[in-house]
């Protein structure tokens, strides 16, 4: 028996689907099916709609701050013979407009213009990761310097209810808040906007992530331990240190992939410019870390501020895998000393402040000296100023930080 395509569902039948969407990706994406589709489904649908969740930005945490969802997108593109792609780093301070980052930064640079991707010609897409920033209401133009970004060791995690069995609402949400130098976590209820404070066994955390259903945080030593949503108490994982000669002087970072948790190591490299690095798989069953030899040929780590994702080799025309991709200072020190990696970058360059370390050879250097790396990142493109939509939001940026752009 003949089967019919998805072309040829009845047009009301598509607008009816697209109507149930809850974001602009997501209309933008049933559009790009087919020609009949992208027929059924107005644009004029995306005027009602957020680009990146339907619940942020979220401002009823404080009046001093906003909740912003933040996106890495992956746009491919076959011209010809010629296989293109593109990564960009993107925020929705305001609904229904997206600022662009510069790369793996939270620096905004750029306003994405209206109907992007979808204008520059770019069909595929797809988010390799999200996260979470709060952003300073009452200091706008922290944003558009990086030298002023002094919170960049503090981090946001959004812990959704696991039991939730519909759409999440701002009600089966909480956020979890990693401070720099200090024993605690920062747990706001956003249903009541109840904060608290808590404690695990006096001990300070490198880095927090949302992994199966809880919020795992790990120790200066590796220690990981894990918080429960619905009583906020925290439990050990594994109280066994990582394995020896793990010792380092820079904070430690959490990646997720395929239902794996992994461990990002930054190793002291004395007397050597360049940097190395160590990876660890959560084993479960043995509550250990198990050291593993790289990420794999097939696989890149991207580091940022936010939280890691990962993004296949063979998506990355030119690149090599088993690397790691970080931005300058995203591997803070313990000490507080903040040198941002002077041995590595002799100069800033806000847009392509980016090194690349491979763990088949050991090399580590800045992405722009690697051929053909740069060209992937979308923030130096020759779009419109960031002013051009700031200003026209309410957000008046004082004329000394827009010469930075």
């Amino acid at each position: 028996m003949d089967r019919e395509t998805w072309s040829a569902l009845p047009p009301e039948l598509v607008l009816s689907i697209a109507e149930r969407l809850e974001t602009r990706t997501d209309i933008m994406q049933i559009r790009t099916v087919c020609q009949t589709w992208r027929s059924s489904v107005p644009l004029s649908m995306l005027s009602s709609r957020n680009f990146l969740s339907p619940l942020f930005p979220y401002r009823g945490m404080s009046h001093s701050s906003v909740l912003v969802a933040n996106s890495v997108f992956l746009l491919q593109s076959d011209v010809g013979c010629e296989h293109r792609s593109l990564l960009i780093s993107v925020e929705e301070l305001n609904p229904g407009k997206l600022y662009v980052r510069a790369p793996l930064s939270r620096v905004v640079t750029r306003v994405l213009p209206i109907g992007s991707p979808n204008s520059f010609g770019w069909s595929d897409f797809q988010e390799l990761g999200r996260f979470y920033t709060l952003r300073r209401v009452d200091r706008p133009e922290d944003m558009f310097s990086e030298k002023r970004l002094t919170e960049y060791d503090n981090k946001v995690v959004l812990f959704v209810d696991p039991n939730c069995e519909t759409c999440p609402t701002i009600d089966d949400c909480t956020v979890i808040e990693l401070y720099d130098q200090v024993d605690y976590l920062s747990v706001t209820r956003l249903k009541d906007g109840e904060t608290q404070q808590v404690y695990f066994k006096g001990r300070e955390f490198d880095d927090l992530v949302s992994f199966s259903g809880r919020v795992y945080a790990v120790d200066y030593e590796g220690r990981v331990c894990s918080m429960d949503y619905q009583s906020l108490n925290m439990s050990s994982v594994s109280e066994d240190p990582l394995p020896g000669g793990s010792r380092s002087n820079y904070k430690k970072r959490f990646a997720v992939s395929s239902g794996e948790l992994y461990l990002i190591l930054r190793r002291c490299q004395i007397g050597d410019h360049d940097a190395a690095f160590k990876v660890f798989k959560l084993n479960q069953e043995k509550q250990k870390w198990d050291s593993i030899e790289g990420i794999g040929d097939d696989r890149i780590l991207f580091v940022t501020f936010d939280g890691c994702f990962f993004a296949l080799a063979k998506d990355l025309p030119g690149w090599k895998g088993n690397s790691i991709v970080f931005r300058r200072g995203s591997f803070p020190e313990y000490s507080g000393i903040r040198d941002f990696d002077s041995k590595i970058f002799e100069t800033w360059k806000l847009h392509l402040d980016v090194a690349v370390f491979n763990f088949g050879d050991g090399d580590c250097r800045p992405l722009e000296t690697c051929p053909g790396y740069s060209s992937v990142f979308w923030s130096h493109l020759p779009w419109c100023k960031a002013d051009n939509c700031l200003c026209n939001r309410g957000l008046r940026i004082p004329s000394t930080y827009m010469k930075q752009l």
